[in-house]
């Protein structure tokens, strides 16, 4: 039989080393400010660049012609974009898988898939 809960002993080398562990962790983390108002200015430094980038619209880099003049509006730059998306909208599509009969053989479904997806990322390729 197993010893009762309350007979088995709390003290022990490995007790030790586990409360020793876990008291130096807390102690790590713990860290002494003696100037906090220095350490509330430093914190509230990049506050008004987030602000200010935030305000701002963000640009994708993919293509070298895709940045915006800076005299164009929110609006337009808008307005392009979705003009661009509407361009390429047809390569967009997801590939589908072949059609197939119950008595193809795993093999020939797996080269028909094998094919259709290599004349999808050929379109979109061009």
């Amino acid at each position: 039989m197993g010893k009762k809960q309350n007979e088995i002993q709390k003290t022990g080398l490995g007790r030790v080393l586990l409360s020793r562990f876990y008291r130096k962790k807390f102690l790590e983390s713990f860290t002494e400010v003696s100037d906090i108002d220095a350490v509330v200015e430093q914190s509230l430094e990049p506050l008004p660049k987030l602000a200010a980038a935030a305000s701002t619209t963000l640009i994708s880099l993919s293509e070298p012609g895709s940045v915006p003049d800076e005299t164009t509006t929110p609006e337009e730059a808008r307005k392009q974009q979705k003009q661009e998306e509407a361009l390429h909208a047809s390569n967009l599509r997801v590939p589908r898988h072949p059609l197939w009969t119950p008595n193809m053989s795993a093999d020939e479904l797996n080269a028909s898939e094998t094919q259709v997806f290599l004349t999808w990322r050929r379109s979109l390729a061009r």
